[in-house]
């Protein structure tokens, strides 16, 4: 199983529970996987292809959380 794939699944069985807290800031799993699935997209758009390398510098947030998820639903590598 892909590790996407593990916030796919919660995101169906519990899409109201909590998944992150950023500092004063919930995010259940429905919204996790629904930010990672636009992100996903527009990669995709941006002519991301398979295994292809995106970067990430982001401090510990939910974009770096976003931002994995989505490079990964999109079949991209991240670093």
């Amino acid at each position: 199983m892909l590790v996407n794939n593990f916030l796919e699944d919660s995101a169906k069985r519990r899409p109201e529970k909590t998944a992150l807290v950023a500092g004063s800031e919930r995010y259940t799993y429905l919204e996790i996987d629904a930010m990672s699935d636009a992100l996903a997209a527009s990669l995709v758009s941006e002519g991301l292809q398979k295994g292809e390398r995106v970067a990430v510098l982001l401090d510990n947030s939910v974009e770096a959380v976003v931002s994995i998820f989505g490079i990964l639903k999109a079949a991209g590598v991240f670093l």
